[in-house]
């Protein structure tokens, strides 16, 4: 993993608080670490390193945080951010509000999930509703938000399949399934975008997922866990 330098932090460090901030444009500062960390992909691992492990300069300061600091320190001396606040508090000013609203739409990541589809994105295992067979509810918010991330081109392949001259189209696949005795998990790092050849070929088991074959971007990463999932209960398996 390439360690983000500062400068690559502040964009992304504008439009999260720009889009989480509320009416005020203010967040906590210790809320705002892991889903910046996120965005980059960052392993639990990287998260917890200090300073001297990846930088080698003695300090024993976690390194993400301090990269974080650095990036609010220089939004700061842009006038982006308000002076005037309680200590671990970032708002914008009126010129960070400015400067956000230029770029905040080229990181929809940040964008807040609308709140009548949340529930499907918690952590838990997708909910179970009874009618003859067991339905999972699907997050479709989730999956058209991947989608349009990836512009509808499957990770796999590369390829986007136009419907119209206005709307490509594109599937999204549970690395691990969420249904049977998998129980995977409604998340972004168990989704894969994909054409409908790759997906049949997922969901049989036909091929084997690599973390290296697969095309990620800045606001979407698989997690390994799910790869190795599939590798060892779908991949070549009888579904």
């Amino acid at each position: 993993m390439s360690f983000p330098e500062y400068k690559e932090i502040e964009d992304p460090l504008l439009a999260y608080i720009y889009t989480n901030g509320g009416e005020q444009y203010q967040v906590k500062s210790s809320e705002s670490y892991n889903p910046l960390a996120n965005y980059f992909g960052l392993s639990e691992d990287d998260r917890e390193k200090t300073r001297n492990e990846l930088f080698g300069d003695g300090k024993s300061e976690k390194a993400w945080s301090n990269r974080v600091q650095w990036a609010r320190k220089s939004l700061n001396d842009y006038g982006y951010l308000d002076r005037e606040v309680a200590r671990g508090i970032w708002k914008l000013s009126g010129l960070g509000v400015n400067a956000a609203k230029t770029i905040f739409s080229k990181y929809e990541y940040f964008h807040p999930v609308p709140e009548e589809t949340t529930k499907a994105t918690d952590i838990e295992p997708p909910e179970r509703v009874e009618a003859n067979i067991y339905r999972i509810l699907r997050d479709t918010a989730l999956a058209r938000q991947l989608k349009k991330l990836h512009d509808d081109q499957c990770q796999l392949c590369g390829k986007a399949i136009r419907i119209s001259e206005q709307k490509n189209y594109s599937e999204a696949h549970h690395i691990k399934p969420l249904g049977g005795d998998h129980r995977g998990l409604d998340i972004k790092e168990n989704i894969i975008v994909l054409c409908p050849d790759h997906h049949v070929q997922c969901d049989y088991g036909a091929i084997k997922l690599s973390l290296l074959g697969i095309n990620s971007i800045p606001g979407h990463r698989i997690s390994q866990e799910f790869i190795d999932y599939h590798n060892v209960n779908i991949y070549n398996k009888t579904v």
